[in-house]
């Protein structure tokens, strides 16, 4: 009997998307961080990390939204994935934020919600250090002091979070915000990043290997050690 639904099991074929290529560039330059950890040019590797950390989730996520209008081997509920299908059309699901995203797409296709959890709480606050990294402004304070964003939401997650570790013994001539984004505070950065990742990804898919996790492994290991 022939197939004829559009999400039945066939081969994903032309299908790119840069996540692979900022792991690699994640992980070559957080070796960089750690040899030069205290020093005050670690943000030079630093920045760039936690910025790609992000793009990968929207490089991700925007993949996965992708694979709902196309016949593949992933998506296996044909009746569900048809109504994400929709959802992406009618709610232009692309417009919304990286997170929006993720939980739209998990509450149409598992009927899961992530909004909870304390993973998808830490990986908005990562996304608000790099939309502050990226769209840098200063922010006034009710005492008429000004200072840049980023500090703020920083100080928030050293407040929040006790095991965000600052680092306090970068040599040099470092800007306020340097032991909030050097080496190890990074790397807890990365954790939450790819934590978050790995469980949305086995809520969504089950246990079912993917390509990128191998890479995220492999970092996870090293910022273990």
């Amino acid at each position: 009997m022939t197939n004829n639904d559009k999400f039945h099991t066939v081969s994903i074929e032309g299908v790119y998307n840069f996540a692979d290529d900022y792991l690699t560039t994640i992980f070559c330059l957080l070796k960089s961080a750690e040899k030069n950890k205290n020093s005050y040019t670690v943000f030079t590797y630093t920045l760039p990390i936690i910025i790609l950390s992000v793009c990968f989730l929207e490089s991700n996520i925007n993949n996965i939204v992708y694979l709902f209008s196309h016949p593949n081997n992933i998506i296996n509920d044909y009746q569900k994935a048809l109504i994400v299908n929709d959802l992406i059309t009618d709610f232009k699901i692309m417009d919304k934020s990286i997170l929006d995203k993720h939980e739209l797409i998990l509450k149409y296709y598992k009927n899961k919600s992530i909004k909870s959890d304390i993973k998808y709480e830490r990986v908005g606050r990562i996304i608000e250090v790099r939309n502050a990294l990226v769209h840098d402004k200063q922010k006034k304070h009710e005492q008429h002091k000004t200072t840049q964003e980023i500090m703020c939401i920083l100080k928030k997650i050293k407040k929040l979070y006790p095991d965000f570790i600052v680092d306090n013994d970068i040599k040099g001539a470092i800007q306020p915000w340097l032991p909030f984004l050097g080496y190890n505070p990074t790397c807890w950065m990365l954790k939450c990043v790819f934590e978050f990742y790995l469980y949305y990804a086995e809520l969504l898919f089950g246990k079912v290997s993917n390509t990128n996790e191998s890479k995220i492994k492999n970092i996870l290991k090293y910022i273990a050690e």
